[in-house]
């Protein structure tokens, strides 16, 4: 069973590499990522739970299939959606389904329940759509700094916290270094499951150690950015980014382990059954070698018939992208950022740069940054980042995201409606509106996204817009706009929506020659 299940895993994955080349470029670009540095470990150490739990001395044949074809047909229909749609996330998932379709096709129904420990495993390989995993990292972000930033001033030092910029004075740890190490908290989740599975933890114990796994994480960092603030204030700069590039890995990593199984251990005590925390599954009975002696057997003398039964499925699936239509990408003509007026009716402008840590932050191919004021009035920033692609995920990256990670608190939110002049029946605009502060100042934050000609204030919209765009006429590009004023140079909230409204009109006049509809 143990081939089985690497072959399961194997030539769904040829499938992709022969076939889809844009995903699977996209999984190993999330691979070689820190994020998922586990994921290549995670088929090795699947194989091994088979190996460890499979008894009998030939390959069983035995359970329906059905179910199998319908887990592979449902991941091939992933599969076509990824492509056609440029769904890059959506790889992943396809895969997944289509080595769990096979599996159950080859092995039947009653192998996959005594080895779903195994199937589930490969889960904790398949890269997590990035909008979900910026929601979930940035709240862990933002305790993870403020907890490092309390225990730096237990070590009485002084510090200044600003979302996740940390500044001591002598060393200022800027969002990227402040949350890094926050990178392995998806290694160390599947790191639990995989201690849970080899405790023989029930499903109850393995849940809470997978819960457990995101609090140990942000204790860990916070500890990280801590001592680094303590070297760099004591032993010198260059000694904490030493510390900070060098040792965050481990760092983090194997006290955390420790950590893991001292929860599997407390929580194995806590138990009606006293399971030992420590009573590991870690040989198959009568030794690794005889097991796998058996297993070759075993496959050899029944395993050749599905084995060319998979080939030929996968193979059809290959074929598919050069047998079906060819998607289509379709790039509209544009003018640059650069080109963009610096007069808009009375607002008259000045261009601005990001700094370098911003501009590489996200993937998108231009962007404009300017200030816009009227003779005597108030400033308005705008910022306008360009995608060619949004399904790069960039839309997730929204101030209402991204502000609270740089120090701003928000303290209102809501859906502005502005008037709409050109579009159909003159509908009126719905955008996003915030009131947030930092520093003590409040600003009134207006943003959307433009995709194609549309405005969208709800980001869970824009994923569906964008697919059956990209669909129907192959776009894929788009920007997200976003608007910025102090209300400190105005008398009150009325102006400044009036002046963030005409701002907002000015702008969508000509927008639609660098954001192509």
């Amino acid at each position: 069973m143990v081939i089985v299940y690497l072959l399961s895993l194997m030539l769904p994955l040829a499938a992709v590499w022969i076939g889809y080349p844009a995903g699977i470029d996209w999984l190993l670009k999330q691979w070689n990522s820190e994020e998922y540095s586990h994921a290549i470990m995670i088929p090795l150490v699947g194989a091994y739970m088979v190996l460890l739990k499979q008894e009998a001395a030939s390959l069983p044949l035995k359970g329906s299939r059905l179910g199998g074809a319908v887990t592979l047909g449902v991941g091939v229909s992933l599969l076509m959606l990824a492509h056609y749609g440029h769904m890059f996330s959506v790889y992943g998932f396809g895969l997944l389904l289509m080595t769990c379709g096979v599996f159950v096709f080859w092995a039947g129904w009653e192998q996959a329940k005594r080895h779903w420990t195994a199937l589930t495993l490969l889960l904790f390989a398949v890269p997590m759509p990035t909008v979900l995993f910026n929601k979930m990292s940035s709240s862990l972000q933002l305790i993870s700094s403020r907890l490092g930033a309390a225990l730096i001033e237990l070590a009485g030092i002084t510090v200044h916290l600003e979302g996740n910029v940390i500044d001591i004075g002598t060393m200022q740890m800027q969002v990227v270094e402040a949350c890094s190490g926050l990178r392995y908290l998806l290694p160390l989740v599947a790191l639990a499951y995989i201690v849970g599975v080899f405790s023989k933890a029930g499903l109850v114990r393995i849940g809470l150690l997978l819960l457990a796994a995101a609090p140990i994480t942000v204790l860990m960092n916070s500890i990280r950015i801590a001592l680094t603030a303590v070297f760099s204030e004591y032993l010198g700069v260059n000694t904490a980014e030493g510390f900070l590039h060098d040792f965050e890995g481990w760092v983090i990593f194997f006290p955390a382990l420790g950590l893991i199984l001292g929860v599997n251990w407390v929580l194995s005590k806590l138990t009606a059954h006293k399971t030992s925390a420590f009573d590991f599954a870690l040989l198959p009975e009568g030794g690794l070698g005889p097991s796998l002696a058996v297993q070759a057997r075993a496959f050899a003398g029944g395993g050749a018939p599905a084995l060319a039964t998979t080939v030929v499925l996968m193979a059809g699936v290959a074929s598919l992208p050069f047998v079906l239509p060819q998607r289509t990408v379709v790039t509209p003509l544009r003018e640059p950022f650069s080109m963009f007026p610096l007069e808009l009716k009375d607002w008259k402008g000045q261009h601005e740069r990001l700094d370098v840590i911003y501009r590489n932050a996200l993937p998108w191919s231009d962007y404009l940054l300017a200030n816009f004021a009227k003779p005597g009035g108030p400033v308005i920033n705008v910022f306008v980042p360009y995608f060619p692609s949004l399904y790069e995920d960039s839309y997730s990256h929204n101030p209402a995201v991204c502000l609270p990670g740089n120090g701003w608190s928000i303290e209102e939110q809501g859906v502005k409606e502005l008037p709409n002049r050109q579009g159909p029946n003159h509908q009126p605009l719905r955008i996003n509106r915030l009131v947030a502060t930092i520093e003590g100042k409040r600003h009134l934050v207006y943003y959307w996204f433009q995709h194609k000609g549309e405005i969208i204030a709800d980001q869970n919209a824009v994923k569906p817009i964008l697919l059956w765009n990209s669909l129907t006429e192959g776009r894929i590009d788009g920007a997200l706009v976003r608007l910025v004023m102090s209300l400190d140079s105005v008398p009150n909230v009325s102006a400044a929506d009036a002046a963030m409204e005409d701002m907002a009109a000015a702008l969508l006049d000509v927008l639609p020659r660098y954001v192509p509809s």
